[in-house]
């Protein structure tokens, strides 16, 4: 199996992520307050380790209160968007992490770039585009799902506005660079593609996952030269599953991670896939929980670690997530949970 597939040493010390996440946060909010335009110069790369690409929404949290789901109880604002909550993540998680973002030109997108800052996350490199910028409305129900209403704004195609912004910054060779999966970001993902980066990629849209047939014939054309490709398999059977990540692998994917859910998840290489059984925690909001486990897989990834033991870090991560009603896991709670399953490794953090 994988054994060093997207992973290389290169993690820091608690101490020192959390000095150099946090200084010059007023400085850096400073600094991009006023989204770069598509085409704008750009000076140099992100000197992290992970550096995710997406746009940033706002998420409007509701959790009832009582029986009357029309009550609210608990309201929560927070940055929001697949590539803001990996970022939101990592820096919960105590890594240096870098966003490539795109946001509106209003108010709130000036807003949500200072609240990634403040959580530790460097926002030096950003775009923007022309009107409002998007909004999700989240009612999480009793058993911890939830529904969702989005407000696109004037977000319609990311990916166009990311790519002549990555086709700018000289990556490094060790950095992993996130992508979401979505068709808005395929003009991203193959201009990073082409510069030989080495893309982590979540391919998990929803449209796509009706049925294995549809997944398999949306995917796999997008995976060549992706190092990791990120599959939802909850719905599907393990041999479709199987199956998939294994036509990912002949499409060009160096590896392959499918998430099964509460069920755990399936690694994929050129060698086979293995089943790794996941955590069991109690679920307060699902939402968020793959972009906590790709975060995880990010993080484990970027100290070196095997695809199988990122993995299991990353299952640790999402579970301590959906414990909580919108913060990300915190380092603390995925070591209590690690070291109550017997796999942790005080390396891993």
């Amino acid at each position: 199996m994988v054994s060093r597939l997207a992973g290389r040493p290169g993690s820091d010390g608690p101490d020192r992520c959390r000095q150099s996440t946090h200084r010059g946060v007023r400085g850096r909010a400073a600094a991009c307050r006023h989204g770069r335009r598509p085409g704008d110069a750009v000076t140099g790369a992100p000197d992290v380790p992970v550096v995710v690409f997406g746009d940033v929404c706002l998420h409007v949290t509701v959790h009832p209160s009582g029986s009357d789901e029309f009550c609210a109880g608990d309201v929560k604002l927070d940055p929001g968007g697949s590539a803001a909550m990996v970022a939101l993540q990592l820096a919960a998680l105590e890594r240096r992490v870098a966003m490539v973002g795109v946001s509106g030109q209003d108010r709130l997108a000036e807003h949500l770039r200072e609240r990634l800052i403040a959580s530790g996350v460097d926002c030096s490199r950003w775009t923007s585009v022309a009107g409002n910028t998007a909004r999700v409305a989240i009612l999480v129900e009793s058993d911890g799902g939830h529904r969702v209403i989005v407000d696109h704004g004037d977000m319609k195609r990311p990916g166009e506005a990311l790519s002549t912004l990555a086709r700018e910054l000289p990556l490094r060779d060790d950095v992993l660079c996130y992508v979401p999966g979505f068709p808005d970001y395929d003009p991203l993902r193959v201009a990073l593609v082409e510069q030989g980066a080495r893309v982590v990629c979540d391919f998990g849209f929803r449209p796509w996952l009706t049925d294995a047939a549809t997944a398999r014939d949306n995917i796999v054309s997008r995976v060549n030269g992706v190092a990791i490709a990120i599959c939802s398999g909850a719905s599907f059977s393990e041999g479709d599953n199987r199956a998939l990540a294994q036509a990912c692998i002949a499409g060009g994917a160096a590896g392959v991670v499918t998430s099964l859910g509460s069920r755990g998840c399936l690694v994929s290489d050129a060698e086979g896939t293995t089943h790794q059984a996941g955590f069991a925690t109690r679920a307060v909001n699902t939402l968020g929980a793959g972009d906590s486990l790709v975060a995880g897989l990010l993080a484990a990834l970027a100290d070196g670690r095997s695809l199988q033991e990122a993995c299991v870090f990353a299952q640790a991560v999402a579970a301590m997530k959906i414990t909580t009603l919108s913060r990300p896991a915190t380092v603390h709670g995925v070591r209590a949970l690690l070291a109550t399953a017997g796999d942790h490794d005080d390396d891993q953090r």
